[in-house]
Protein backbone atom coordinates (compact mmCIF):
# COMPACT_ATOMS: atom_id res chain seq x y z
CA UNK A 1 0.00 0.00 0.00
CA UNK A 2 1.34 3.24 -1.17
CA UNK A 3 2.28 5.97 2.25
CA UNK A 4 0.21 8.96 2.13
CA UNK A 5 1.34 11.07 4.39
CA UNK A 6 -1.17 12.53 7.00
CA UNK A 7 -0.41 16.20 6.17
CA UNK A 8 -1.49 15.31 2.68
CA UNK A 9 -4.81 13.66 3.59
CA UNK A 10 -6.24 16.86 6.23
CA UNK A 11 -5.77 18.94 2.55
CA UNK A 12 -7.46 16.81 0.44
CA UNK A 13 -10.30 16.55 2.90
CA UNK A 14 -9.95 20.25 3.97
CA UNK A 15 -10.22 21.08 -0.21
CA UNK A 16 -13.56 18.80 -0.90
CA UNK A 17 -15.15 20.23 2.02
CA UNK A 18 -14.28 23.73 0.70
CA UNK A 19 -15.34 22.90 -2.91
CA UNK A 20 -19.13 21.35 -0.94
CA UNK A 21 -19.79 24.76 0.58
CA UNK A 22 -22.64 26.83 -1.07
CA UNK A 23 -20.78 30.04 -0.60
CA UNK A 24 -18.72 31.57 -1.97
CA UNK A 25 -17.65 29.27 -4.24
CA UNK A 26 -21.16 28.57 -6.40
CA UNK A 27 -20.99 32.20 -6.85
CA UNK A 28 -17.52 32.49 -7.89
CA UNK A 29 -18.06 29.56 -10.29
CA UNK A 30 -21.14 31.12 -11.86
CA UNK A 31 -19.29 34.03 -12.12
CA UNK A 32 -16.04 32.62 -13.49
CA UNK A 33 -18.24 30.81 -16.17
CA UNK A 34 -19.60 34.19 -17.37
CA UNK A 35 -16.40 35.50 -17.67
CA UNK A 36 -15.18 32.54 -20.05
CA UNK A 37 -18.10 32.67 -21.87
CA UNK A 38 -18.16 36.62 -22.92
CA UNK A 39 -13.81 35.97 -22.86
CA UNK A 40 -14.54 32.82 -25.95
CA UNK A 41 -17.17 35.54 -27.85
CA UNK A 42 -14.30 38.29 -27.68
CA UNK A 43 -11.69 36.21 -28.63
CA UNK A 44 -13.57 34.16 -31.64
CA UNK A 45 -14.50 38.18 -32.81
CA UNK A 46 -10.22 38.70 -32.88
CA UNK A 47 -9.90 35.67 -35.14
CA UNK A 48 -12.14 36.78 -37.14
CA UNK A 49 -10.89 40.47 -37.68
CA UNK A 50 -7.55 38.63 -38.12
CA UNK A 51 -8.98 36.64 -40.75
CA UNK A 52 -10.13 39.85 -42.60
CA UNK A 53 -7.18 41.86 -42.19
CA UNK A 54 -4.71 39.35 -43.49
CA UNK A 55 -7.14 39.14 -46.40
CA UNK A 56 -7.88 35.54 -46.68
CA UNK A 57 -10.81 33.01 -47.04
CA UNK A 58 -11.66 31.52 -44.15
CA UNK A 59 -10.87 27.80 -45.29
CA UNK A 60 -7.26 29.30 -45.63
CA UNK A 61 -7.64 31.11 -42.19
CA UNK A 62 -8.35 27.78 -40.82
CA UNK A 63 -5.24 26.69 -42.02
CA UNK A 64 -2.95 29.57 -41.11
CA UNK A 65 -4.34 30.35 -37.84
CA UNK A 66 -5.48 26.95 -36.10
CA UNK A 67 -4.08 27.40 -32.88
CA UNK A 68 -3.25 30.90 -33.06
CA UNK A 69 -3.84 32.39 -29.17
CA UNK A 70 -5.26 35.81 -28.47
CA UNK A 71 -1.82 37.52 -28.33
CA UNK A 72 -0.18 35.59 -31.37
CA UNK A 73 -3.20 37.24 -33.24
CA UNK A 74 -2.90 40.93 -31.98
CA UNK A 75 0.75 40.77 -32.92
CA UNK A 76 0.13 39.40 -36.52
CA UNK A 77 -2.84 42.03 -36.74
CA UNK A 78 -0.63 44.90 -35.84
CA UNK A 79 2.47 43.29 -37.96
CA UNK A 80 -0.33 43.40 -40.95
CA UNK A 81 -1.49 46.75 -40.64
CA UNK A 82 1.84 48.50 -40.05
CA UNK A 83 3.05 46.66 -43.62
CA UNK A 84 0.47 48.22 -45.44
CA UNK A 85 0.69 51.63 -43.50
CA UNK A 86 -2.48 51.32 -41.63
CA UNK A 87 -1.55 53.77 -39.33
CA UNK A 88 -5.15 54.85 -38.02
CA UNK A 89 -6.44 51.67 -38.00
CA UNK A 90 -3.75 50.35 -35.65
CA UNK A 91 -3.93 53.39 -33.63
CA UNK A 92 -7.92 52.60 -33.20
CA UNK A 93 -7.02 48.78 -31.79
CA UNK A 94 -4.46 49.94 -29.55
CA UNK A 95 -6.53 50.39 -26.54
CA UNK A 96 -8.82 47.78 -26.69
CA UNK A 97 -6.02 45.57 -27.65
CA UNK A 98 -4.04 46.33 -24.30
CA UNK A 99 -7.35 45.58 -22.22
CA UNK A 100 -7.99 42.74 -23.71
CA UNK A 101 -4.12 41.35 -22.97
CA UNK A 102 -4.57 42.18 -18.70
CA UNK A 103 -8.18 39.94 -19.26
CA UNK A 104 -6.35 37.52 -21.09
CA UNK A 105 -3.58 37.74 -18.14
CA UNK A 106 -6.45 37.53 -15.86
CA UNK A 107 -8.47 34.40 -17.23
CA UNK A 108 -5.02 32.24 -17.86
CA UNK A 109 -4.36 32.81 -14.00
CA UNK A 110 -8.05 32.04 -13.25
CA UNK A 111 -8.03 29.11 -15.14
CA UNK A 112 -4.42 27.31 -14.48
CA UNK A 113 -4.50 28.45 -10.91
CA UNK A 114 -7.96 28.24 -9.92
CA UNK A 115 -9.31 30.35 -6.56
CA UNK A 116 -9.16 28.92 -3.11
CA UNK A 117 -10.99 30.85 0.12
CA UNK A 118 -8.87 32.95 2.32
CA UNK A 119 -9.73 34.83 5.14
CA UNK A 120 -13.55 34.88 3.92
CA UNK A 121 -11.50 36.50 0.14
CA UNK A 122 -11.01 34.40 -3.27
CA UNK A 123 -7.34 34.30 -3.40
CA UNK A 124 -5.82 33.16 -7.17
CA UNK A 125 -2.35 32.05 -6.38
CA UNK A 126 0.45 30.35 -7.87
CA UNK A 127 1.80 29.30 -4.34
CA UNK A 128 1.66 25.37 -5.40
CA UNK A 129 3.15 25.95 -8.50
CA UNK A 130 6.39 28.30 -7.74
CA UNK A 131 8.99 26.54 -6.86
CA UNK A 132 10.66 29.63 -4.69
CA UNK A 133 8.28 31.75 -2.47
CA UNK A 134 9.80 35.34 -3.45
CA UNK A 135 8.36 34.39 -6.95
CA UNK A 136 4.77 33.55 -6.15
CA UNK A 137 2.01 35.85 -7.02
CA UNK A 138 -1.43 36.05 -6.26
CA UNK A 139 -4.06 38.44 -6.05
CA UNK A 140 -7.97 38.23 -4.89
CA UNK A 141 -10.58 38.25 -7.28
CA UNK A 142 -14.09 39.41 -6.23
CA UNK A 143 -17.72 39.16 -8.14
CA UNK A 144 -17.25 43.21 -8.84
CA UNK A 145 -14.23 42.50 -10.58
CA UNK A 146 -15.78 39.56 -12.86
CA UNK A 147 -18.80 42.70 -13.52
CA UNK A 148 -16.07 45.05 -14.58
CA UNK A 149 -14.12 42.12 -16.92
CA UNK A 150 -17.34 41.71 -18.58
CA UNK A 151 -18.14 44.80 -19.13
CA UNK A 152 -15.19 45.31 -20.62
CA UNK A 153 -15.19 42.55 -22.71
CA UNK A 154 -18.66 44.13 -24.29
CA UNK A 155 -17.16 46.95 -25.23
CA UNK A 156 -13.73 45.12 -26.50
CA UNK A 157 -16.23 43.21 -28.53
CA UNK A 158 -17.93 46.75 -29.98
CA UNK A 159 -14.43 47.81 -30.95
CA UNK A 160 -13.79 44.45 -32.57
CA UNK A 161 -16.85 44.31 -34.34
CA UNK A 162 -16.94 47.69 -35.71
CA UNK A 163 -13.45 46.75 -37.76
CA UNK A 164 -15.15 43.85 -39.03
CA UNK A 165 -18.38 45.35 -40.21
CA UNK A 166 -17.38 49.13 -40.64
CA UNK A 167 -20.73 49.97 -42.78
CA UNK A 168 -23.33 49.05 -40.57
CA UNK A 169 -25.52 52.32 -39.68
CA UNK A 170 -25.17 51.33 -35.88
CA UNK A 171 -21.87 52.81 -35.29
CA UNK A 172 -23.10 56.26 -36.17
CA UNK A 173 -25.83 55.81 -33.72
CA UNK A 174 -23.68 54.75 -30.57
CA UNK A 175 -22.04 57.62 -28.99
CA UNK A 176 -18.72 57.88 -29.22
CA UNK A 177 -17.90 57.75 -25.22
CA UNK A 178 -18.80 54.32 -25.42
CA UNK A 179 -15.04 53.64 -27.33
CA UNK A 180 -13.62 56.53 -25.11
CA UNK A 181 -14.65 55.71 -21.43
CA UNK A 182 -12.56 54.69 -19.04
CA UNK A 183 -11.60 50.52 -18.28
CA UNK A 184 -13.67 49.30 -15.44
CA UNK A 185 -11.49 46.52 -14.49
CA UNK A 186 -7.92 47.48 -13.11
CA UNK A 187 -5.50 44.75 -12.22
CA UNK A 188 -4.30 44.49 -8.85
CA UNK A 189 -1.02 46.05 -8.13
CA UNK A 190 1.63 43.00 -7.10
CA UNK A 191 3.50 44.06 -4.02
CA UNK A 192 6.96 44.49 -4.62
CA UNK A 193 9.33 42.13 -3.10
CA UNK A 194 11.19 42.50 -0.08
CA UNK A 195 14.42 42.94 -0.78
CA UNK A 196 16.88 41.25 1.94
CA UNK A 197 19.07 43.45 3.93
CA UNK A 198 23.20 43.90 2.55
CA UNK A 199 25.39 42.69 5.43
CA UNK A 200 28.28 44.92 5.52
CA UNK A 201 31.19 43.34 6.68
CA UNK A 202 33.81 45.12 7.87
CA UNK A 203 36.87 46.26 5.64
CA UNK A 204 40.13 44.93 6.10
CA UNK A 205 43.12 47.38 6.27
CA UNK A 206 45.59 46.10 4.43
CA UNK A 207 49.02 46.42 6.68
CA UNK A 208 52.17 47.02 4.68
CA UNK A 209 54.14 44.06 4.30
CA UNK A 210 56.43 43.75 7.53
CA UNK A 211 60.44 43.87 6.37
CA UNK A 212 62.70 41.02 7.68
Amino acid sequence: MPFVDDDSDKQIAQALMDASHPEPYQQYWYKLGKFIHDFSGTEAALLVLLRQIAGVTKEVAGVLFSGTRSDAAKDLINGILETYGKKEQKERLARPFEQFGTINTIRNHAVHWGANLVSNEMIISNNHLSPRPSKAKQFIITAADFDKICADLFVIRIFFDREIFPRLPVWKELPQEIFERPWRYKPPQQPLPKKEPRVHHPKRSRQPPSSY
